[in-house]
């Protein structure tokens, strides 16, 4: 029984080593700096921990070295920015732009009209003579058309000068809402900005110091890491990249 209980035992430390080492977390620790190949990426950042930091990626200009302690894979994500919805006077402006364009596009349209009227008459006109069957029927059908396109627009009129009095009245107005002040506390957390995922960097087990190359493809962006350890690019000396 003794030697049964022993087994038991060994096989349990087992188990529980192996849930332990599945649950501990591997943290590396790097130094970066980057570098764009082809175009600056703006509202770039990445995640330490649950922390995000902001980093700036330009193509001519390296950037500043950075620091990251944490899981084996650098998460490099950009901020999603939150579009703020119109306030009166924006929504107000985009109706009488609208309008103004409907107008202009009805007034071009009678105009277009009235030079083929024009075409029509200009020869009966010079031979002195009433308009033939056919030349009768083109001048009604664009009359016809000229009295529905006259309609629209007075209608379309209306709907500007209604459109401009709205902008007017909202000029005047203040757009923007006091804003509610919150009392500071302490425990409340700092807020995050929203982002999604735009780069991964698996640090190598050595860790070390890297130049990041961050190249736009149209499969994503990937990362070219160059090694940057000390010596290895030492001041005044020159390094080529070949990313072709």
């Amino acid at each position: 029984m003794i030697g049964i209980f022993k087994k038991g035992y060994i096989v349990a430390f087992i188990i529980l080593t192996n849930v332990y080492a599945e649950n501990r977390e591997v943290n590396l620790n790097t130094n970066f700096k980057a570098l764009s190949f082809n175009n600056d990426f703006q509202d770039i950042g990445f995640i330490e921990g649950k922390e995000f930091h902001s980093i700036n990626i330009n193509s001519d200009i390296l950037s500043l070295q950075y620091s990251y302690t944490g899981k084996p894979e650098i998460d490099f994500v950009k901020i999603i920015k939150q579009v703020e919805p119109p306030n009166k006077l924006q929504i107000s402006i985009n109706n009488r732009n609208d309008a103004e364009r409907q107008l202009a596009a009805l007034s071009d349209e009678y105009n277009k009209l009235n030079l083929q009227l024009k075409k029509i008459y200009e020869p009966i006109g010079n031979e002195e003579r009433q308009p033939n069957s056919s030349e009768l029927s083109a001048i009604n059908e664009i009359n016809n058309s000229l009295q529905l396109l006259s309609e629209k627009i007075s209608k379309a009129s209306d709907k500007l000068a209604n459109a401009h009095g709205e902008y007017l009245k909202n000029l005047l107005k203040p757009q923007n809402p006091e804003k509610v002040e919150h009392k500071k506390d302490s425990k409340t957390e700092v807020i995050q900005p929203k982002y999604e995922a735009f780069a991964k960097f698996p640090i190598p087990t050595s860790g070390g110091s890297y130049i990041l190359i961050f190249n736009k493809t149209p499969n994503g962006v990937t990362i070219s890491p160059i090694n940057d350890a000390p010596g290895v690019f030492p001041f005044g000396s020159y390094q080529f990249f070949n990313l072709a």
